[in-house]
Order: C-alpha cells, then sequence, then structure tokens
C-alpha cells in the first residue's frame, strides 16, 4: 500500500484524471519495486496473480469503464489488475518509461494545467517515450487495450473471468453507470475440443449480477473448454457470450487456440534474444512450460488449417501467462 500511494505522491497536483492511467501506472510500479524486494511477501510478485496470468484473454472492451466507474463494483480489481499488467509490460520493455513520462507531464502541466485531463496529450506523450509496445505503434496499441477504451460500450453484457469460470451479467448506461443484473435466470455449458458436452447448469445470478460455473473436468484432461452463457434479462431479451479457455491454469506461456489453428505454437524470445520454443496443440491448446520465469518480449507463430500462417507479438513478466491466439 505504501508503495502504490507513494507512485501516485509523485504526480501531487497532476493526477492523471482517468484511472486507467492513474491507478495503472500507479499498481505497475508496485509490482516492479516489489519484484525488486524479494524478502517481503507479496501477493502479485511478477504479476502472477490469477487475473493477471489471464490478462490477454481477459482485457476485452466490455470491462472498460469511465473514469467515475473505474474504481467501483465488482470488476474495480479486475480493472486494477489489466491497468497495472498493461503498463507494465511498457516497463518490461523500456524500464525508463514512467521517469521519462512523468519528466514530460510535469513540463507540459507548466504551459498547460489541464493537461491531466487531456487523453489524447497523455497518449502522445506516452508514444514519444515508447514509439513500440508490444511490436505495434505505441497509440494502436493503447486504443485497442479493452481496459483503456473509453468511453466505454453501453448495453447489456455477460462477460466471463475465464481465469475462474466466473460471469458477471450486467448494463452499462449512456453516462457510464454500471447495473448488476442480479437474481435473472442463466444457463451455461461446457464443450471439450471434440465438441463433447462436460456441464451444463441452469440457475440464477447472486445479487451482484456474477455467478460460478462449477464443471467437473476430468483431472487427466487438460485441453480447451468452450464455455457458452445465456443470460435471460428482465422484458424477455437474452444474450449470449461463448470464450474458450484451457482446462485449468497450465506454466508458462499456455492457451487454447480456436480449431483453425493447429500443429504447434513456436514461441521465440525476442527481448532479449533466446532460442525458439515450440508447444504442440493437444486437444486444442498448448503448453511452452520452459518459459514460466522469462521476461521480456517475444514473438508467437502459429499455422491456420488453411496453411496460412499468423504471428503475435506479447510481453510477459516472470509467471505464467496465457497466451490468447484469436
Amino acid at each position: 500500500m505504501f508503495i502504490h500511494e507513494i507512485a501516485h505522491a509523485f504526480h501531487d497536483d497532476l493526477v492523471l484524471r482517468f484511472p486507467h492511467f492513474e491507478e495503472g501506472m500507479a499498481r505497475a510500479i508496485e509490482v516492479e519495486v516489489m519484484d525488486q524486494l524479494p524478502s517481503y511477501d507479496y501477493w502479485d510478485r511478477h504479476h502472477s496473480y490469477q487475473y493477471d496470468v489471464y490478462a490477454d484473454a481477459l482485457d476485452d472492451h466490455r470491462i472498460a469503464a469511465t473514469p467515475a466507474a473505474f474504481t467501483s463494483g465488482p470488476l474495480s480489481l479486475l480493472r486494477y489488475q489489466l491497468a497495472g499488467y498493461a503498463w507494465g509490460k511498457v516497463l518490461i520493455e523500456r524500464p525508463g518509461f514512467l521517469a521519462a513520462f512523468n519528466a514530460k507531464l510535469y513540463s507540459d502541466a507548466l504551459v498547460d494545467p489541464w493537461v491531466v485531463t487531456d487523453e489524447a496529450k497523455l497518449v502522445a506523450n506516452g508514444a514519444r517515450q515508447a514509439p513500440l509496445v508490444e511490436g505495434r505503434p505505441f497509440s494502436q496499441w493503447y486504443y485497442t487495450r479493452g481496459v483503456f477504451q473509453n468511453p466505454p460500450p453501453t448495453g447489456d453484457f455477460v462477460y466471463q473471468r475465464t481465469s475462474q469460470q466466473t460471469f458477471d451479467v450486467f448494463s452499462r448506461g449512456d453516462a457510464g453507470e454500471e447495473t448488476p443484473y442480479g437474481g435473472v435466470p442463466v444457463s451455461w455449458e461446457a464443450r471439450d475440443a471434440a465438441g463433447v458436452l462436460l456441464a451444463s447448469q441452469s440457475t440464477y445470478t447472486e445479487p451482484m449480477g456474477f455467478q460460478f460455473m462449477w464443471a467437473s473436468i476430468p483431472d487427466c484432461y487438460e485441453g480447451r473448454v468452450q464455455y457458452t452463457v445465456t443470460a435471460e434479462l428482465p422484458g424477455g431479451a437474452t444474450v449470449t457470450d461463448t470464450q474458450i479457455t484451457t482446462a485449468r491454469q497450465r506454466r508458462g506461456a499456455f492457451g487454447a487456440v480456436p480449431p483453425d489453428i493447429v500443429g504447434t505454437v513456436t514461441i521465440t524470445p525476442t527481448a532479449p534474444a533466446g532460442p525458439p520454443v515450440s508447444a504442440p496443440i493437444v486437444e486444442g491448446a498448448f503448453e511452452a512450460a520452459s518459459l514460466a520465469t522469462a521476461r521480456g518480449t517475444f514473438r508467437a507463430d502459429f499455422t491456420r488449417s488453411d496453411g496460412s500462417t499468423s504471428w503475435k507479438v506479447f510481453t510477459k513478466d516472470a509467471s505464467d501467462y496465457y497466451l490468447a491466439l484469436e
């Protein structure tokens, strides 16, 4: 707590008015400092907390929020973690990023004290300090982060926290207010990589709009699981969401893949450079366990069933990491 709040104190009266900047950067600093203090117990060392491990899959536009709603409701911790790991990725690639970002912020504020309310100028500052993040221009990377989306989307949503087989049913109004749908009928099912039904249930959401999916998955099965959730909303409308994940958390860089990705996933450390690691796709999932303690930027190459090849650049800390290949 001390480190997190001291990180905010560096901004003094220039607290950034966007929590995905201000709180996310403070969380990133908190994790980075605690990583360098190994004698202290810490719950999120190397971004090893469950939300961080699955950040690549959880960072969805549906969990974006207005500044007023970011730190409230059942999704607030998730937002902290996703924003924190996003800025943590920039720190992994460029350790001096936040120091340079703050220096530019302070000099800009001498000319325009309201720079803290101008998202475009803050993004421009970030792009100046880190032209590329995860292999993409900074502004492109920034605007594709779900948790950074401003304003957030409105409407009715089912959002799956695939890290823990939990889902949330809620609505977001035009002013950004979020209202959980408590006590509404929901049904869900889980299927394995062959499409075989593993579990299903019809139930109701809890008062805060969430519910668990307790799927009895055989201990010997480690492959892809597809969860589909359908909620019946007041007034008769329905909203459905389908996500894939692995049967359980695995080691290193791991993940579930859509049916059109076949063969192997080859992951190559690029910064720092290292030898490639090949992870065969078995029952719709892969695991590169040797990368569990690897920190840096990596490139994943994979092949689709039509023979075309694709790749994805990602940055992770020295912990397990769910790599979403869409």
